[in-house]
């Protein structure tokens, strides 16, 4: 897979690697934002003592030797089309399938839930909120024919 899919997959939290990586057992992955309590000296003198540091998401890679440091990819790394999800064990096509399914749903559940919780979906006009339901209708359809394939495989 190219690296535009390789983001998407770390994106829904999957190990990747390059197979021309030699390192055995090397991994890349997606650290999101969050915190973590203040540390250093500088980090107290800045945040102040007790507060929590805040971090953006990065990616990290994992090594040979079980150490995780950051990782940012080299110009080969993003051009390159050898990237595989790691412990995948089914073929890139259905592998594929099961990416969009997983992609779809989170994005069913996200217009649902702006359809039933949303303040704004309510000032939305009455033909397009129509639309969004009719949108949700198509788009749980075509989450049953995914899942429909993938109990094929």
């Amino acid at each position: 897979m190219n690296f535009g899919d390789a983001i998407k997959e770390l994106k829904l939290g999957k190990r990747l690697q390059r197979t021309g990586w030699n390192g055995k057992g090397l991994f890349i992955y997606l650290v999101p934002a969050a915190s973590y309590p203040v540390q250093t000296g500088a980090a107290k003198e800045h945040f102040g003592e007790g507060s929590m540091v805040p971090y953006a998401a990065y990616l990290a890679l994992k090594n040979v030797d079980e150490t995780v440091s950051t990782w940012a990819p080299s110009i080969n790394d993003t051009l390159a089309e050898d990237w595989q999800v790691v412990g995948c064990t089914v073929p890139p096509h259905q592998q594929r399938v099961l990416d969009e399914k997983q992609e779809l749903d989170l994005r069913i559940t996200r217009l649902d839930e702006f359809i039933e919780r949303s303040p704004v979906f309510a000032q939305v006009p009455g033909d397009e909120q129509a639309r969004l339901k009719r949108q949700l209708d198509v788009m749980h359809e075509f989450s049953a024919i995914l899942g429909e394939r993938i109990a094929k495989f």
